[in-house]
């Protein structure tokens, strides 16, 4: 799980939902808008991709590891909010997630 001074909050996460800009996979969908500041992101799954509140916590904590590998080359004042559609494995969330990564040209 990543610092709470590294994860969107309330009031940019408004901000980066309504003028931000989508990117979209099968399974994920990506907002990022460019900030002021150190670059921050979240992740939220909704109750379509998972009924019970454990099953989404589980692929929500999973989303942040796998963000967190890529933290590091996370640019500077870019803010991003990433939707868990549906439950993947983990191998083929990965690379969702990396192709999302590069059409958003953050990686």
């Amino acid at each position: 799980m990543l610092p709470r001074r590294k994860r969107v909050g309330k009031a940019l996460f408004s901000l980066v939902f309504k003028e931000g800009t989508a990117v979209h996979s099968p399974h994920l969908f990506l907002k990022v808008l460019k900030t002021a500041g150190t670059g921050r992101f979240s992740v939220v799954v909704g109750k379509n991709a998972a009924k019970k509140a454990t099953e989404r916590n589980r692929l929500r904590r999973r989303g942040y590891a796998l963000l967190s590998k890529r933290f590091s080359a996370w640019p500077d004042g870019v803010s991003g909010i990433i939707f868990i559609k549906k439950k993947l494995p983990l191998r083929e969330t990965e690379e969702e997630l990396a192709l999302l990564l590069r059409r958003a040209k953050l990686a």
